[in-house]
């Protein structure tokens, strides 16, 4: 009676694995359904940048055209952010899938910031002196003076010097995230031990490449404060900044 009682149980424990079996094979066969099905399929893709550039994201729609139509789980981010980094433009991409059909790609862009002169050639550089494009005219950028370069392609670095890119980039930041009506119009690294930048006819004595952050302030609230047109101001020290007018 017990062998046979361990005979029913030891089938019904075999039928309840073949149904899990079964079960586990037909949800498999199901996900692998609704993957394949046409709904996946990449319909959408929403551009979105810090700068809001149209000319950039139709190139980045241009080349983000074939992976329309293309499975969404197929497609793996690192392929579309591969696809967009080789952009000099392009500084960071973050891609987000929404089921069923939806990417939408964010963008971080590099901005022109400073423009180089070669013979006759002008050389646009984001923040960190790499080059974003190269020109016959000039743009309406800070002119950068002082080195001197060899031939350069789209998305090289302007230069191999290390402490002249430390520079380009201290000073490329600070430029950057300037919201004042403040402009500046050119910076002359010829002498790292005393730098120059320009507003215009208003030389900005800054010295060496050293608590800018509080040198450009200084500057940028006495140009504000001060109705000065031509002459400098001397922020290259520490106490109060030396200005004269011409």
């Amino acid at each position: 009676m017990e062998a046979l009682k361990y005979i029913e149980e030891k089938k019904r424990k075999k039928k309840i694995k073949k149904t899990i079996a079964l079960l586990m094979v037909l949800i498999g066969l199901l996900i692998l359904f609704l993957i394949k099905a046409p709904i996946f399929n990449i319909n959408n893709v929403k551009i979105v940048s810090n700068d809001n550039e149209v000319a950039l994201k139709d190139d980045i729609e241009n080349k983000l055209q074939g992976i329309k139509g293309r499975n969404i789980f197929y497609v793996k981010r690192s392929y579309i952010e591969s696809i967009l980094k080789d952009d000099p433009y392009i500084k960071d991409v973050k891609v987000t899938k929404a089921l069923p059909n939806n990417l939408t790609v964010e963008v971080k862009e590099n901005k022109k910031i400073f423009t180089v002169e070669q013979n006759g050639n002008y050389y646009a550089l984001d923040e960190s002196g790499k080059v974003l494009d190269k020109k016959l005219g000039e743009d309406d950028l800070v002119k950068l003076e002082g080195i001197t370069i060899q031939d350069k392609e789209v998305g090289e670095k302007i230069t191999e010097d290390e402490k002249i890119l430390e520079v380009i980039k201290d000073f490329g930041v600070l430029i950057n995230s300037n919201t004042s009506s403040i402009k500046f119009s050119k910076l002359d690294i010829s002498n790292l031990s005393n730098i120059s930048l320009y507003s215009n006819e208003v030389l900005i004595k800054i010295g060496g490449n050293f608590d800018l952050s509080r040198k450009l302030n200084y500057a940028i609230n006495i140009l504000k404060n001060v109705d000065i047109k031509k002459g400098y101001i001397d922020v290259s020290v520490e106490g109060n900044p030396v200005i004269k007018e011409e």
